[in-house]
């Protein structure tokens, strides 16, 4: 007994846990305290666990985890640099928390300074055993810090055999198995780091990850470096990112966080500044901003264009900005009377969410009244129906009109004598995803072709 209580690892924490030890090396486990415990239990893993390290400026942090039933665990691996006895030392703590201890076989990686050197190199070897990989000013680069000269000891080898094998063990140079695996990455790092540069660092592994069409959110700070800032530690957009990805998949046992319907969004590995929503393209990005000048367009042409006495009896038209896609999305509208008439879409193509590209494809239809002028120029009302499919799972369905569909648009149709057509509709739907979601959404449309 006196012997046990002598060899019982000691660790100072931010939070009450249980300090163990695996393989000899001192680790921890801070379970969330309102919540049962449970086979696949959500958690997030730290590193470095250094001697006073995770350190009180985290607990903001890891109380927001616990809070949503996340546990938080760590080892301390010693100044490893991400060494492939290091990473051994991961992989058998793995299986203590996962076979022995029943939590989540998918925990959240949360890097800070070095710690990327440790969890990146692991992760690469382990895609599908991650959730998704955060980082506070990470180290991913061997050569930027500690330097090869610095690091070649803790892989046993010279300066010169290290830098021959470098890229086994850089992680900038191992992203696209995580990549494949369509792991989510988000980074908060200083342009202003000298310590841990932000451009061979975390800019670097953004802007490899995205050749790799991986998805990462690259959070630039102006002004700050590798410093103590609270700011690095209580960033709200890191915390919903990983409550996020913790309980995707899994109902979250504790109340719902803001971020529980998705996180936020990401950009496509591009640095951004701080406060700028980094979001990547999405379906028709630039209608909002040509909208109200191509509607009064309209109204100005069709105001000196008068009716055509060729009494046209169809029209076809098709979308530029879905072909900015590319997606071919086509109109085929059939007069019905002077104030009625009757539209379809189709389309197929390709559309970007995230970095990813999707193939899509989609019907519908509308019944349309012209409530001004008629169905050579005019306002109209309409009735809209449709289906909208991808090829595989995205990050932001509806934002595309994923699933069933349904609402009303208004519009305005100006025919010119010669038979040039232009178009112009927006209106609320209602989706019904495939995934069981549905929510309203805005249907936004631009249309140019021919009336006959």
């Amino acid at each position: 007994m006196k012997e046990d209580a002598i060899l019982k690892p000691l660790k100072a924490l931010p939070l009450a846990g249980e300090v163990f030890s695996v393989q000899g090396h001192t680790a921890f486990l801070i379970r969330p305290g309102q919540v049962a415990a449970s086979n696949q239990m959500a958690w997030v893993w730290y590193a470095p666990t250094l001697p006073g390290l995770p350190g009180t400026e985290e607990t903001w942090m890891f109380e927001k985890f616990t809070n949503a039933g996340i546990a938080v665990a760590g080892i301390d691996v010693g100044e490893s640099c991400g060494n492939p006895n290091g990473r051994a030392l991961f992989s058998a703590f793995y299986e203590e928390l996962v076979l022995r201890r029943g939590l989540s076989k998918t925990p959240c990686l949360l890097a800070r300074s070095r710690g990327g050197l440790m969890l990146y190199n692991w992760a690469a070897e382990h895609p599908s055993s991650v959730a998704c990989v955060a980082g506070i000013y990470p180290v991913c680069n061997l050569s930027s810090y500690p330097g090869i000269k610095s690091a070649c000891g803790a892989y046993g080898m010279t300066e010169e055999q290290l830098a021959a094998k470098l890229t086994e063990h850089n992680p900038i140079d191992r992203v696209k198995p995580l990549a494949k695996a369509h792991v989510p990455i988000y980074h908060i790092h200083g342009d202003s780091d000298t310590v841990v540069p932000l451009e061979k660092n975390s800019g670097e592994l953004a802007q490899r990850y995205r050749h790799s069409d991986g998805v990462m959110t690259l959070n630039v700070i102006t002004g700050r470096g590798h410093d103590m800032w609270p700011g690095w530690f209580q960033c709200q957009e890191l915390v919903d990112f990983v409550i996020a990805h913790a309980h995707k998949g899994r109902p979250n046992p504790a109340s719902e966080s803001s971020a529980a319907r998705g996180g936020p969004r990401t950009f496509n590995a591009t640095v951004g500044q701080e406060g700028e929503d980094q979001t990547s393209d999405r379906r028709n990005p630039m209608m909002r901003f040509f909208a109200a000048p191509i509607v009064l367009l309209a109204f100005v042409i069709g105001a000196y264009a008068g009716e055509d006495p060729s009494e046209h009896k169809m029209s076809t038209t098709i979308s530029p900005f879905h072909l900015l896609c590319p997606e071919l999305h086509v109109t085929g509208e059939m007069r019905l009377s002077e104030k009625t008439a009757a539209a379809v879409m189709l389309g197929a193509g390709q559309v970007t969410d995230e970095g990813r590209q999707y193939a899509i494809w989609e019907a519908g239809g509308q019944v349309r009244y012209y409530l001004l002028g008629s169905f050579t120029h005019g306002m109209m009302l309409g009735v809209d129906a449709g289906y909208v499919d991808v090829d595989r799972e995205m990050e932001h369905p509806m934002e595309y009109l994923v699933g069933w569909r349904a609402g009303g648009v208004v519009g305005y149709k100006i025919a010119m004598k010669a038979g040039f057509t232009l178009e112009v509709q927006i209106g609320p739907v209602y989706v019904w995803g495939n995934a069981g979601d549905s929510e309203w959404q805005t249907l936004e449309s631009l249309r140019v072709g021919w009336s006959f």
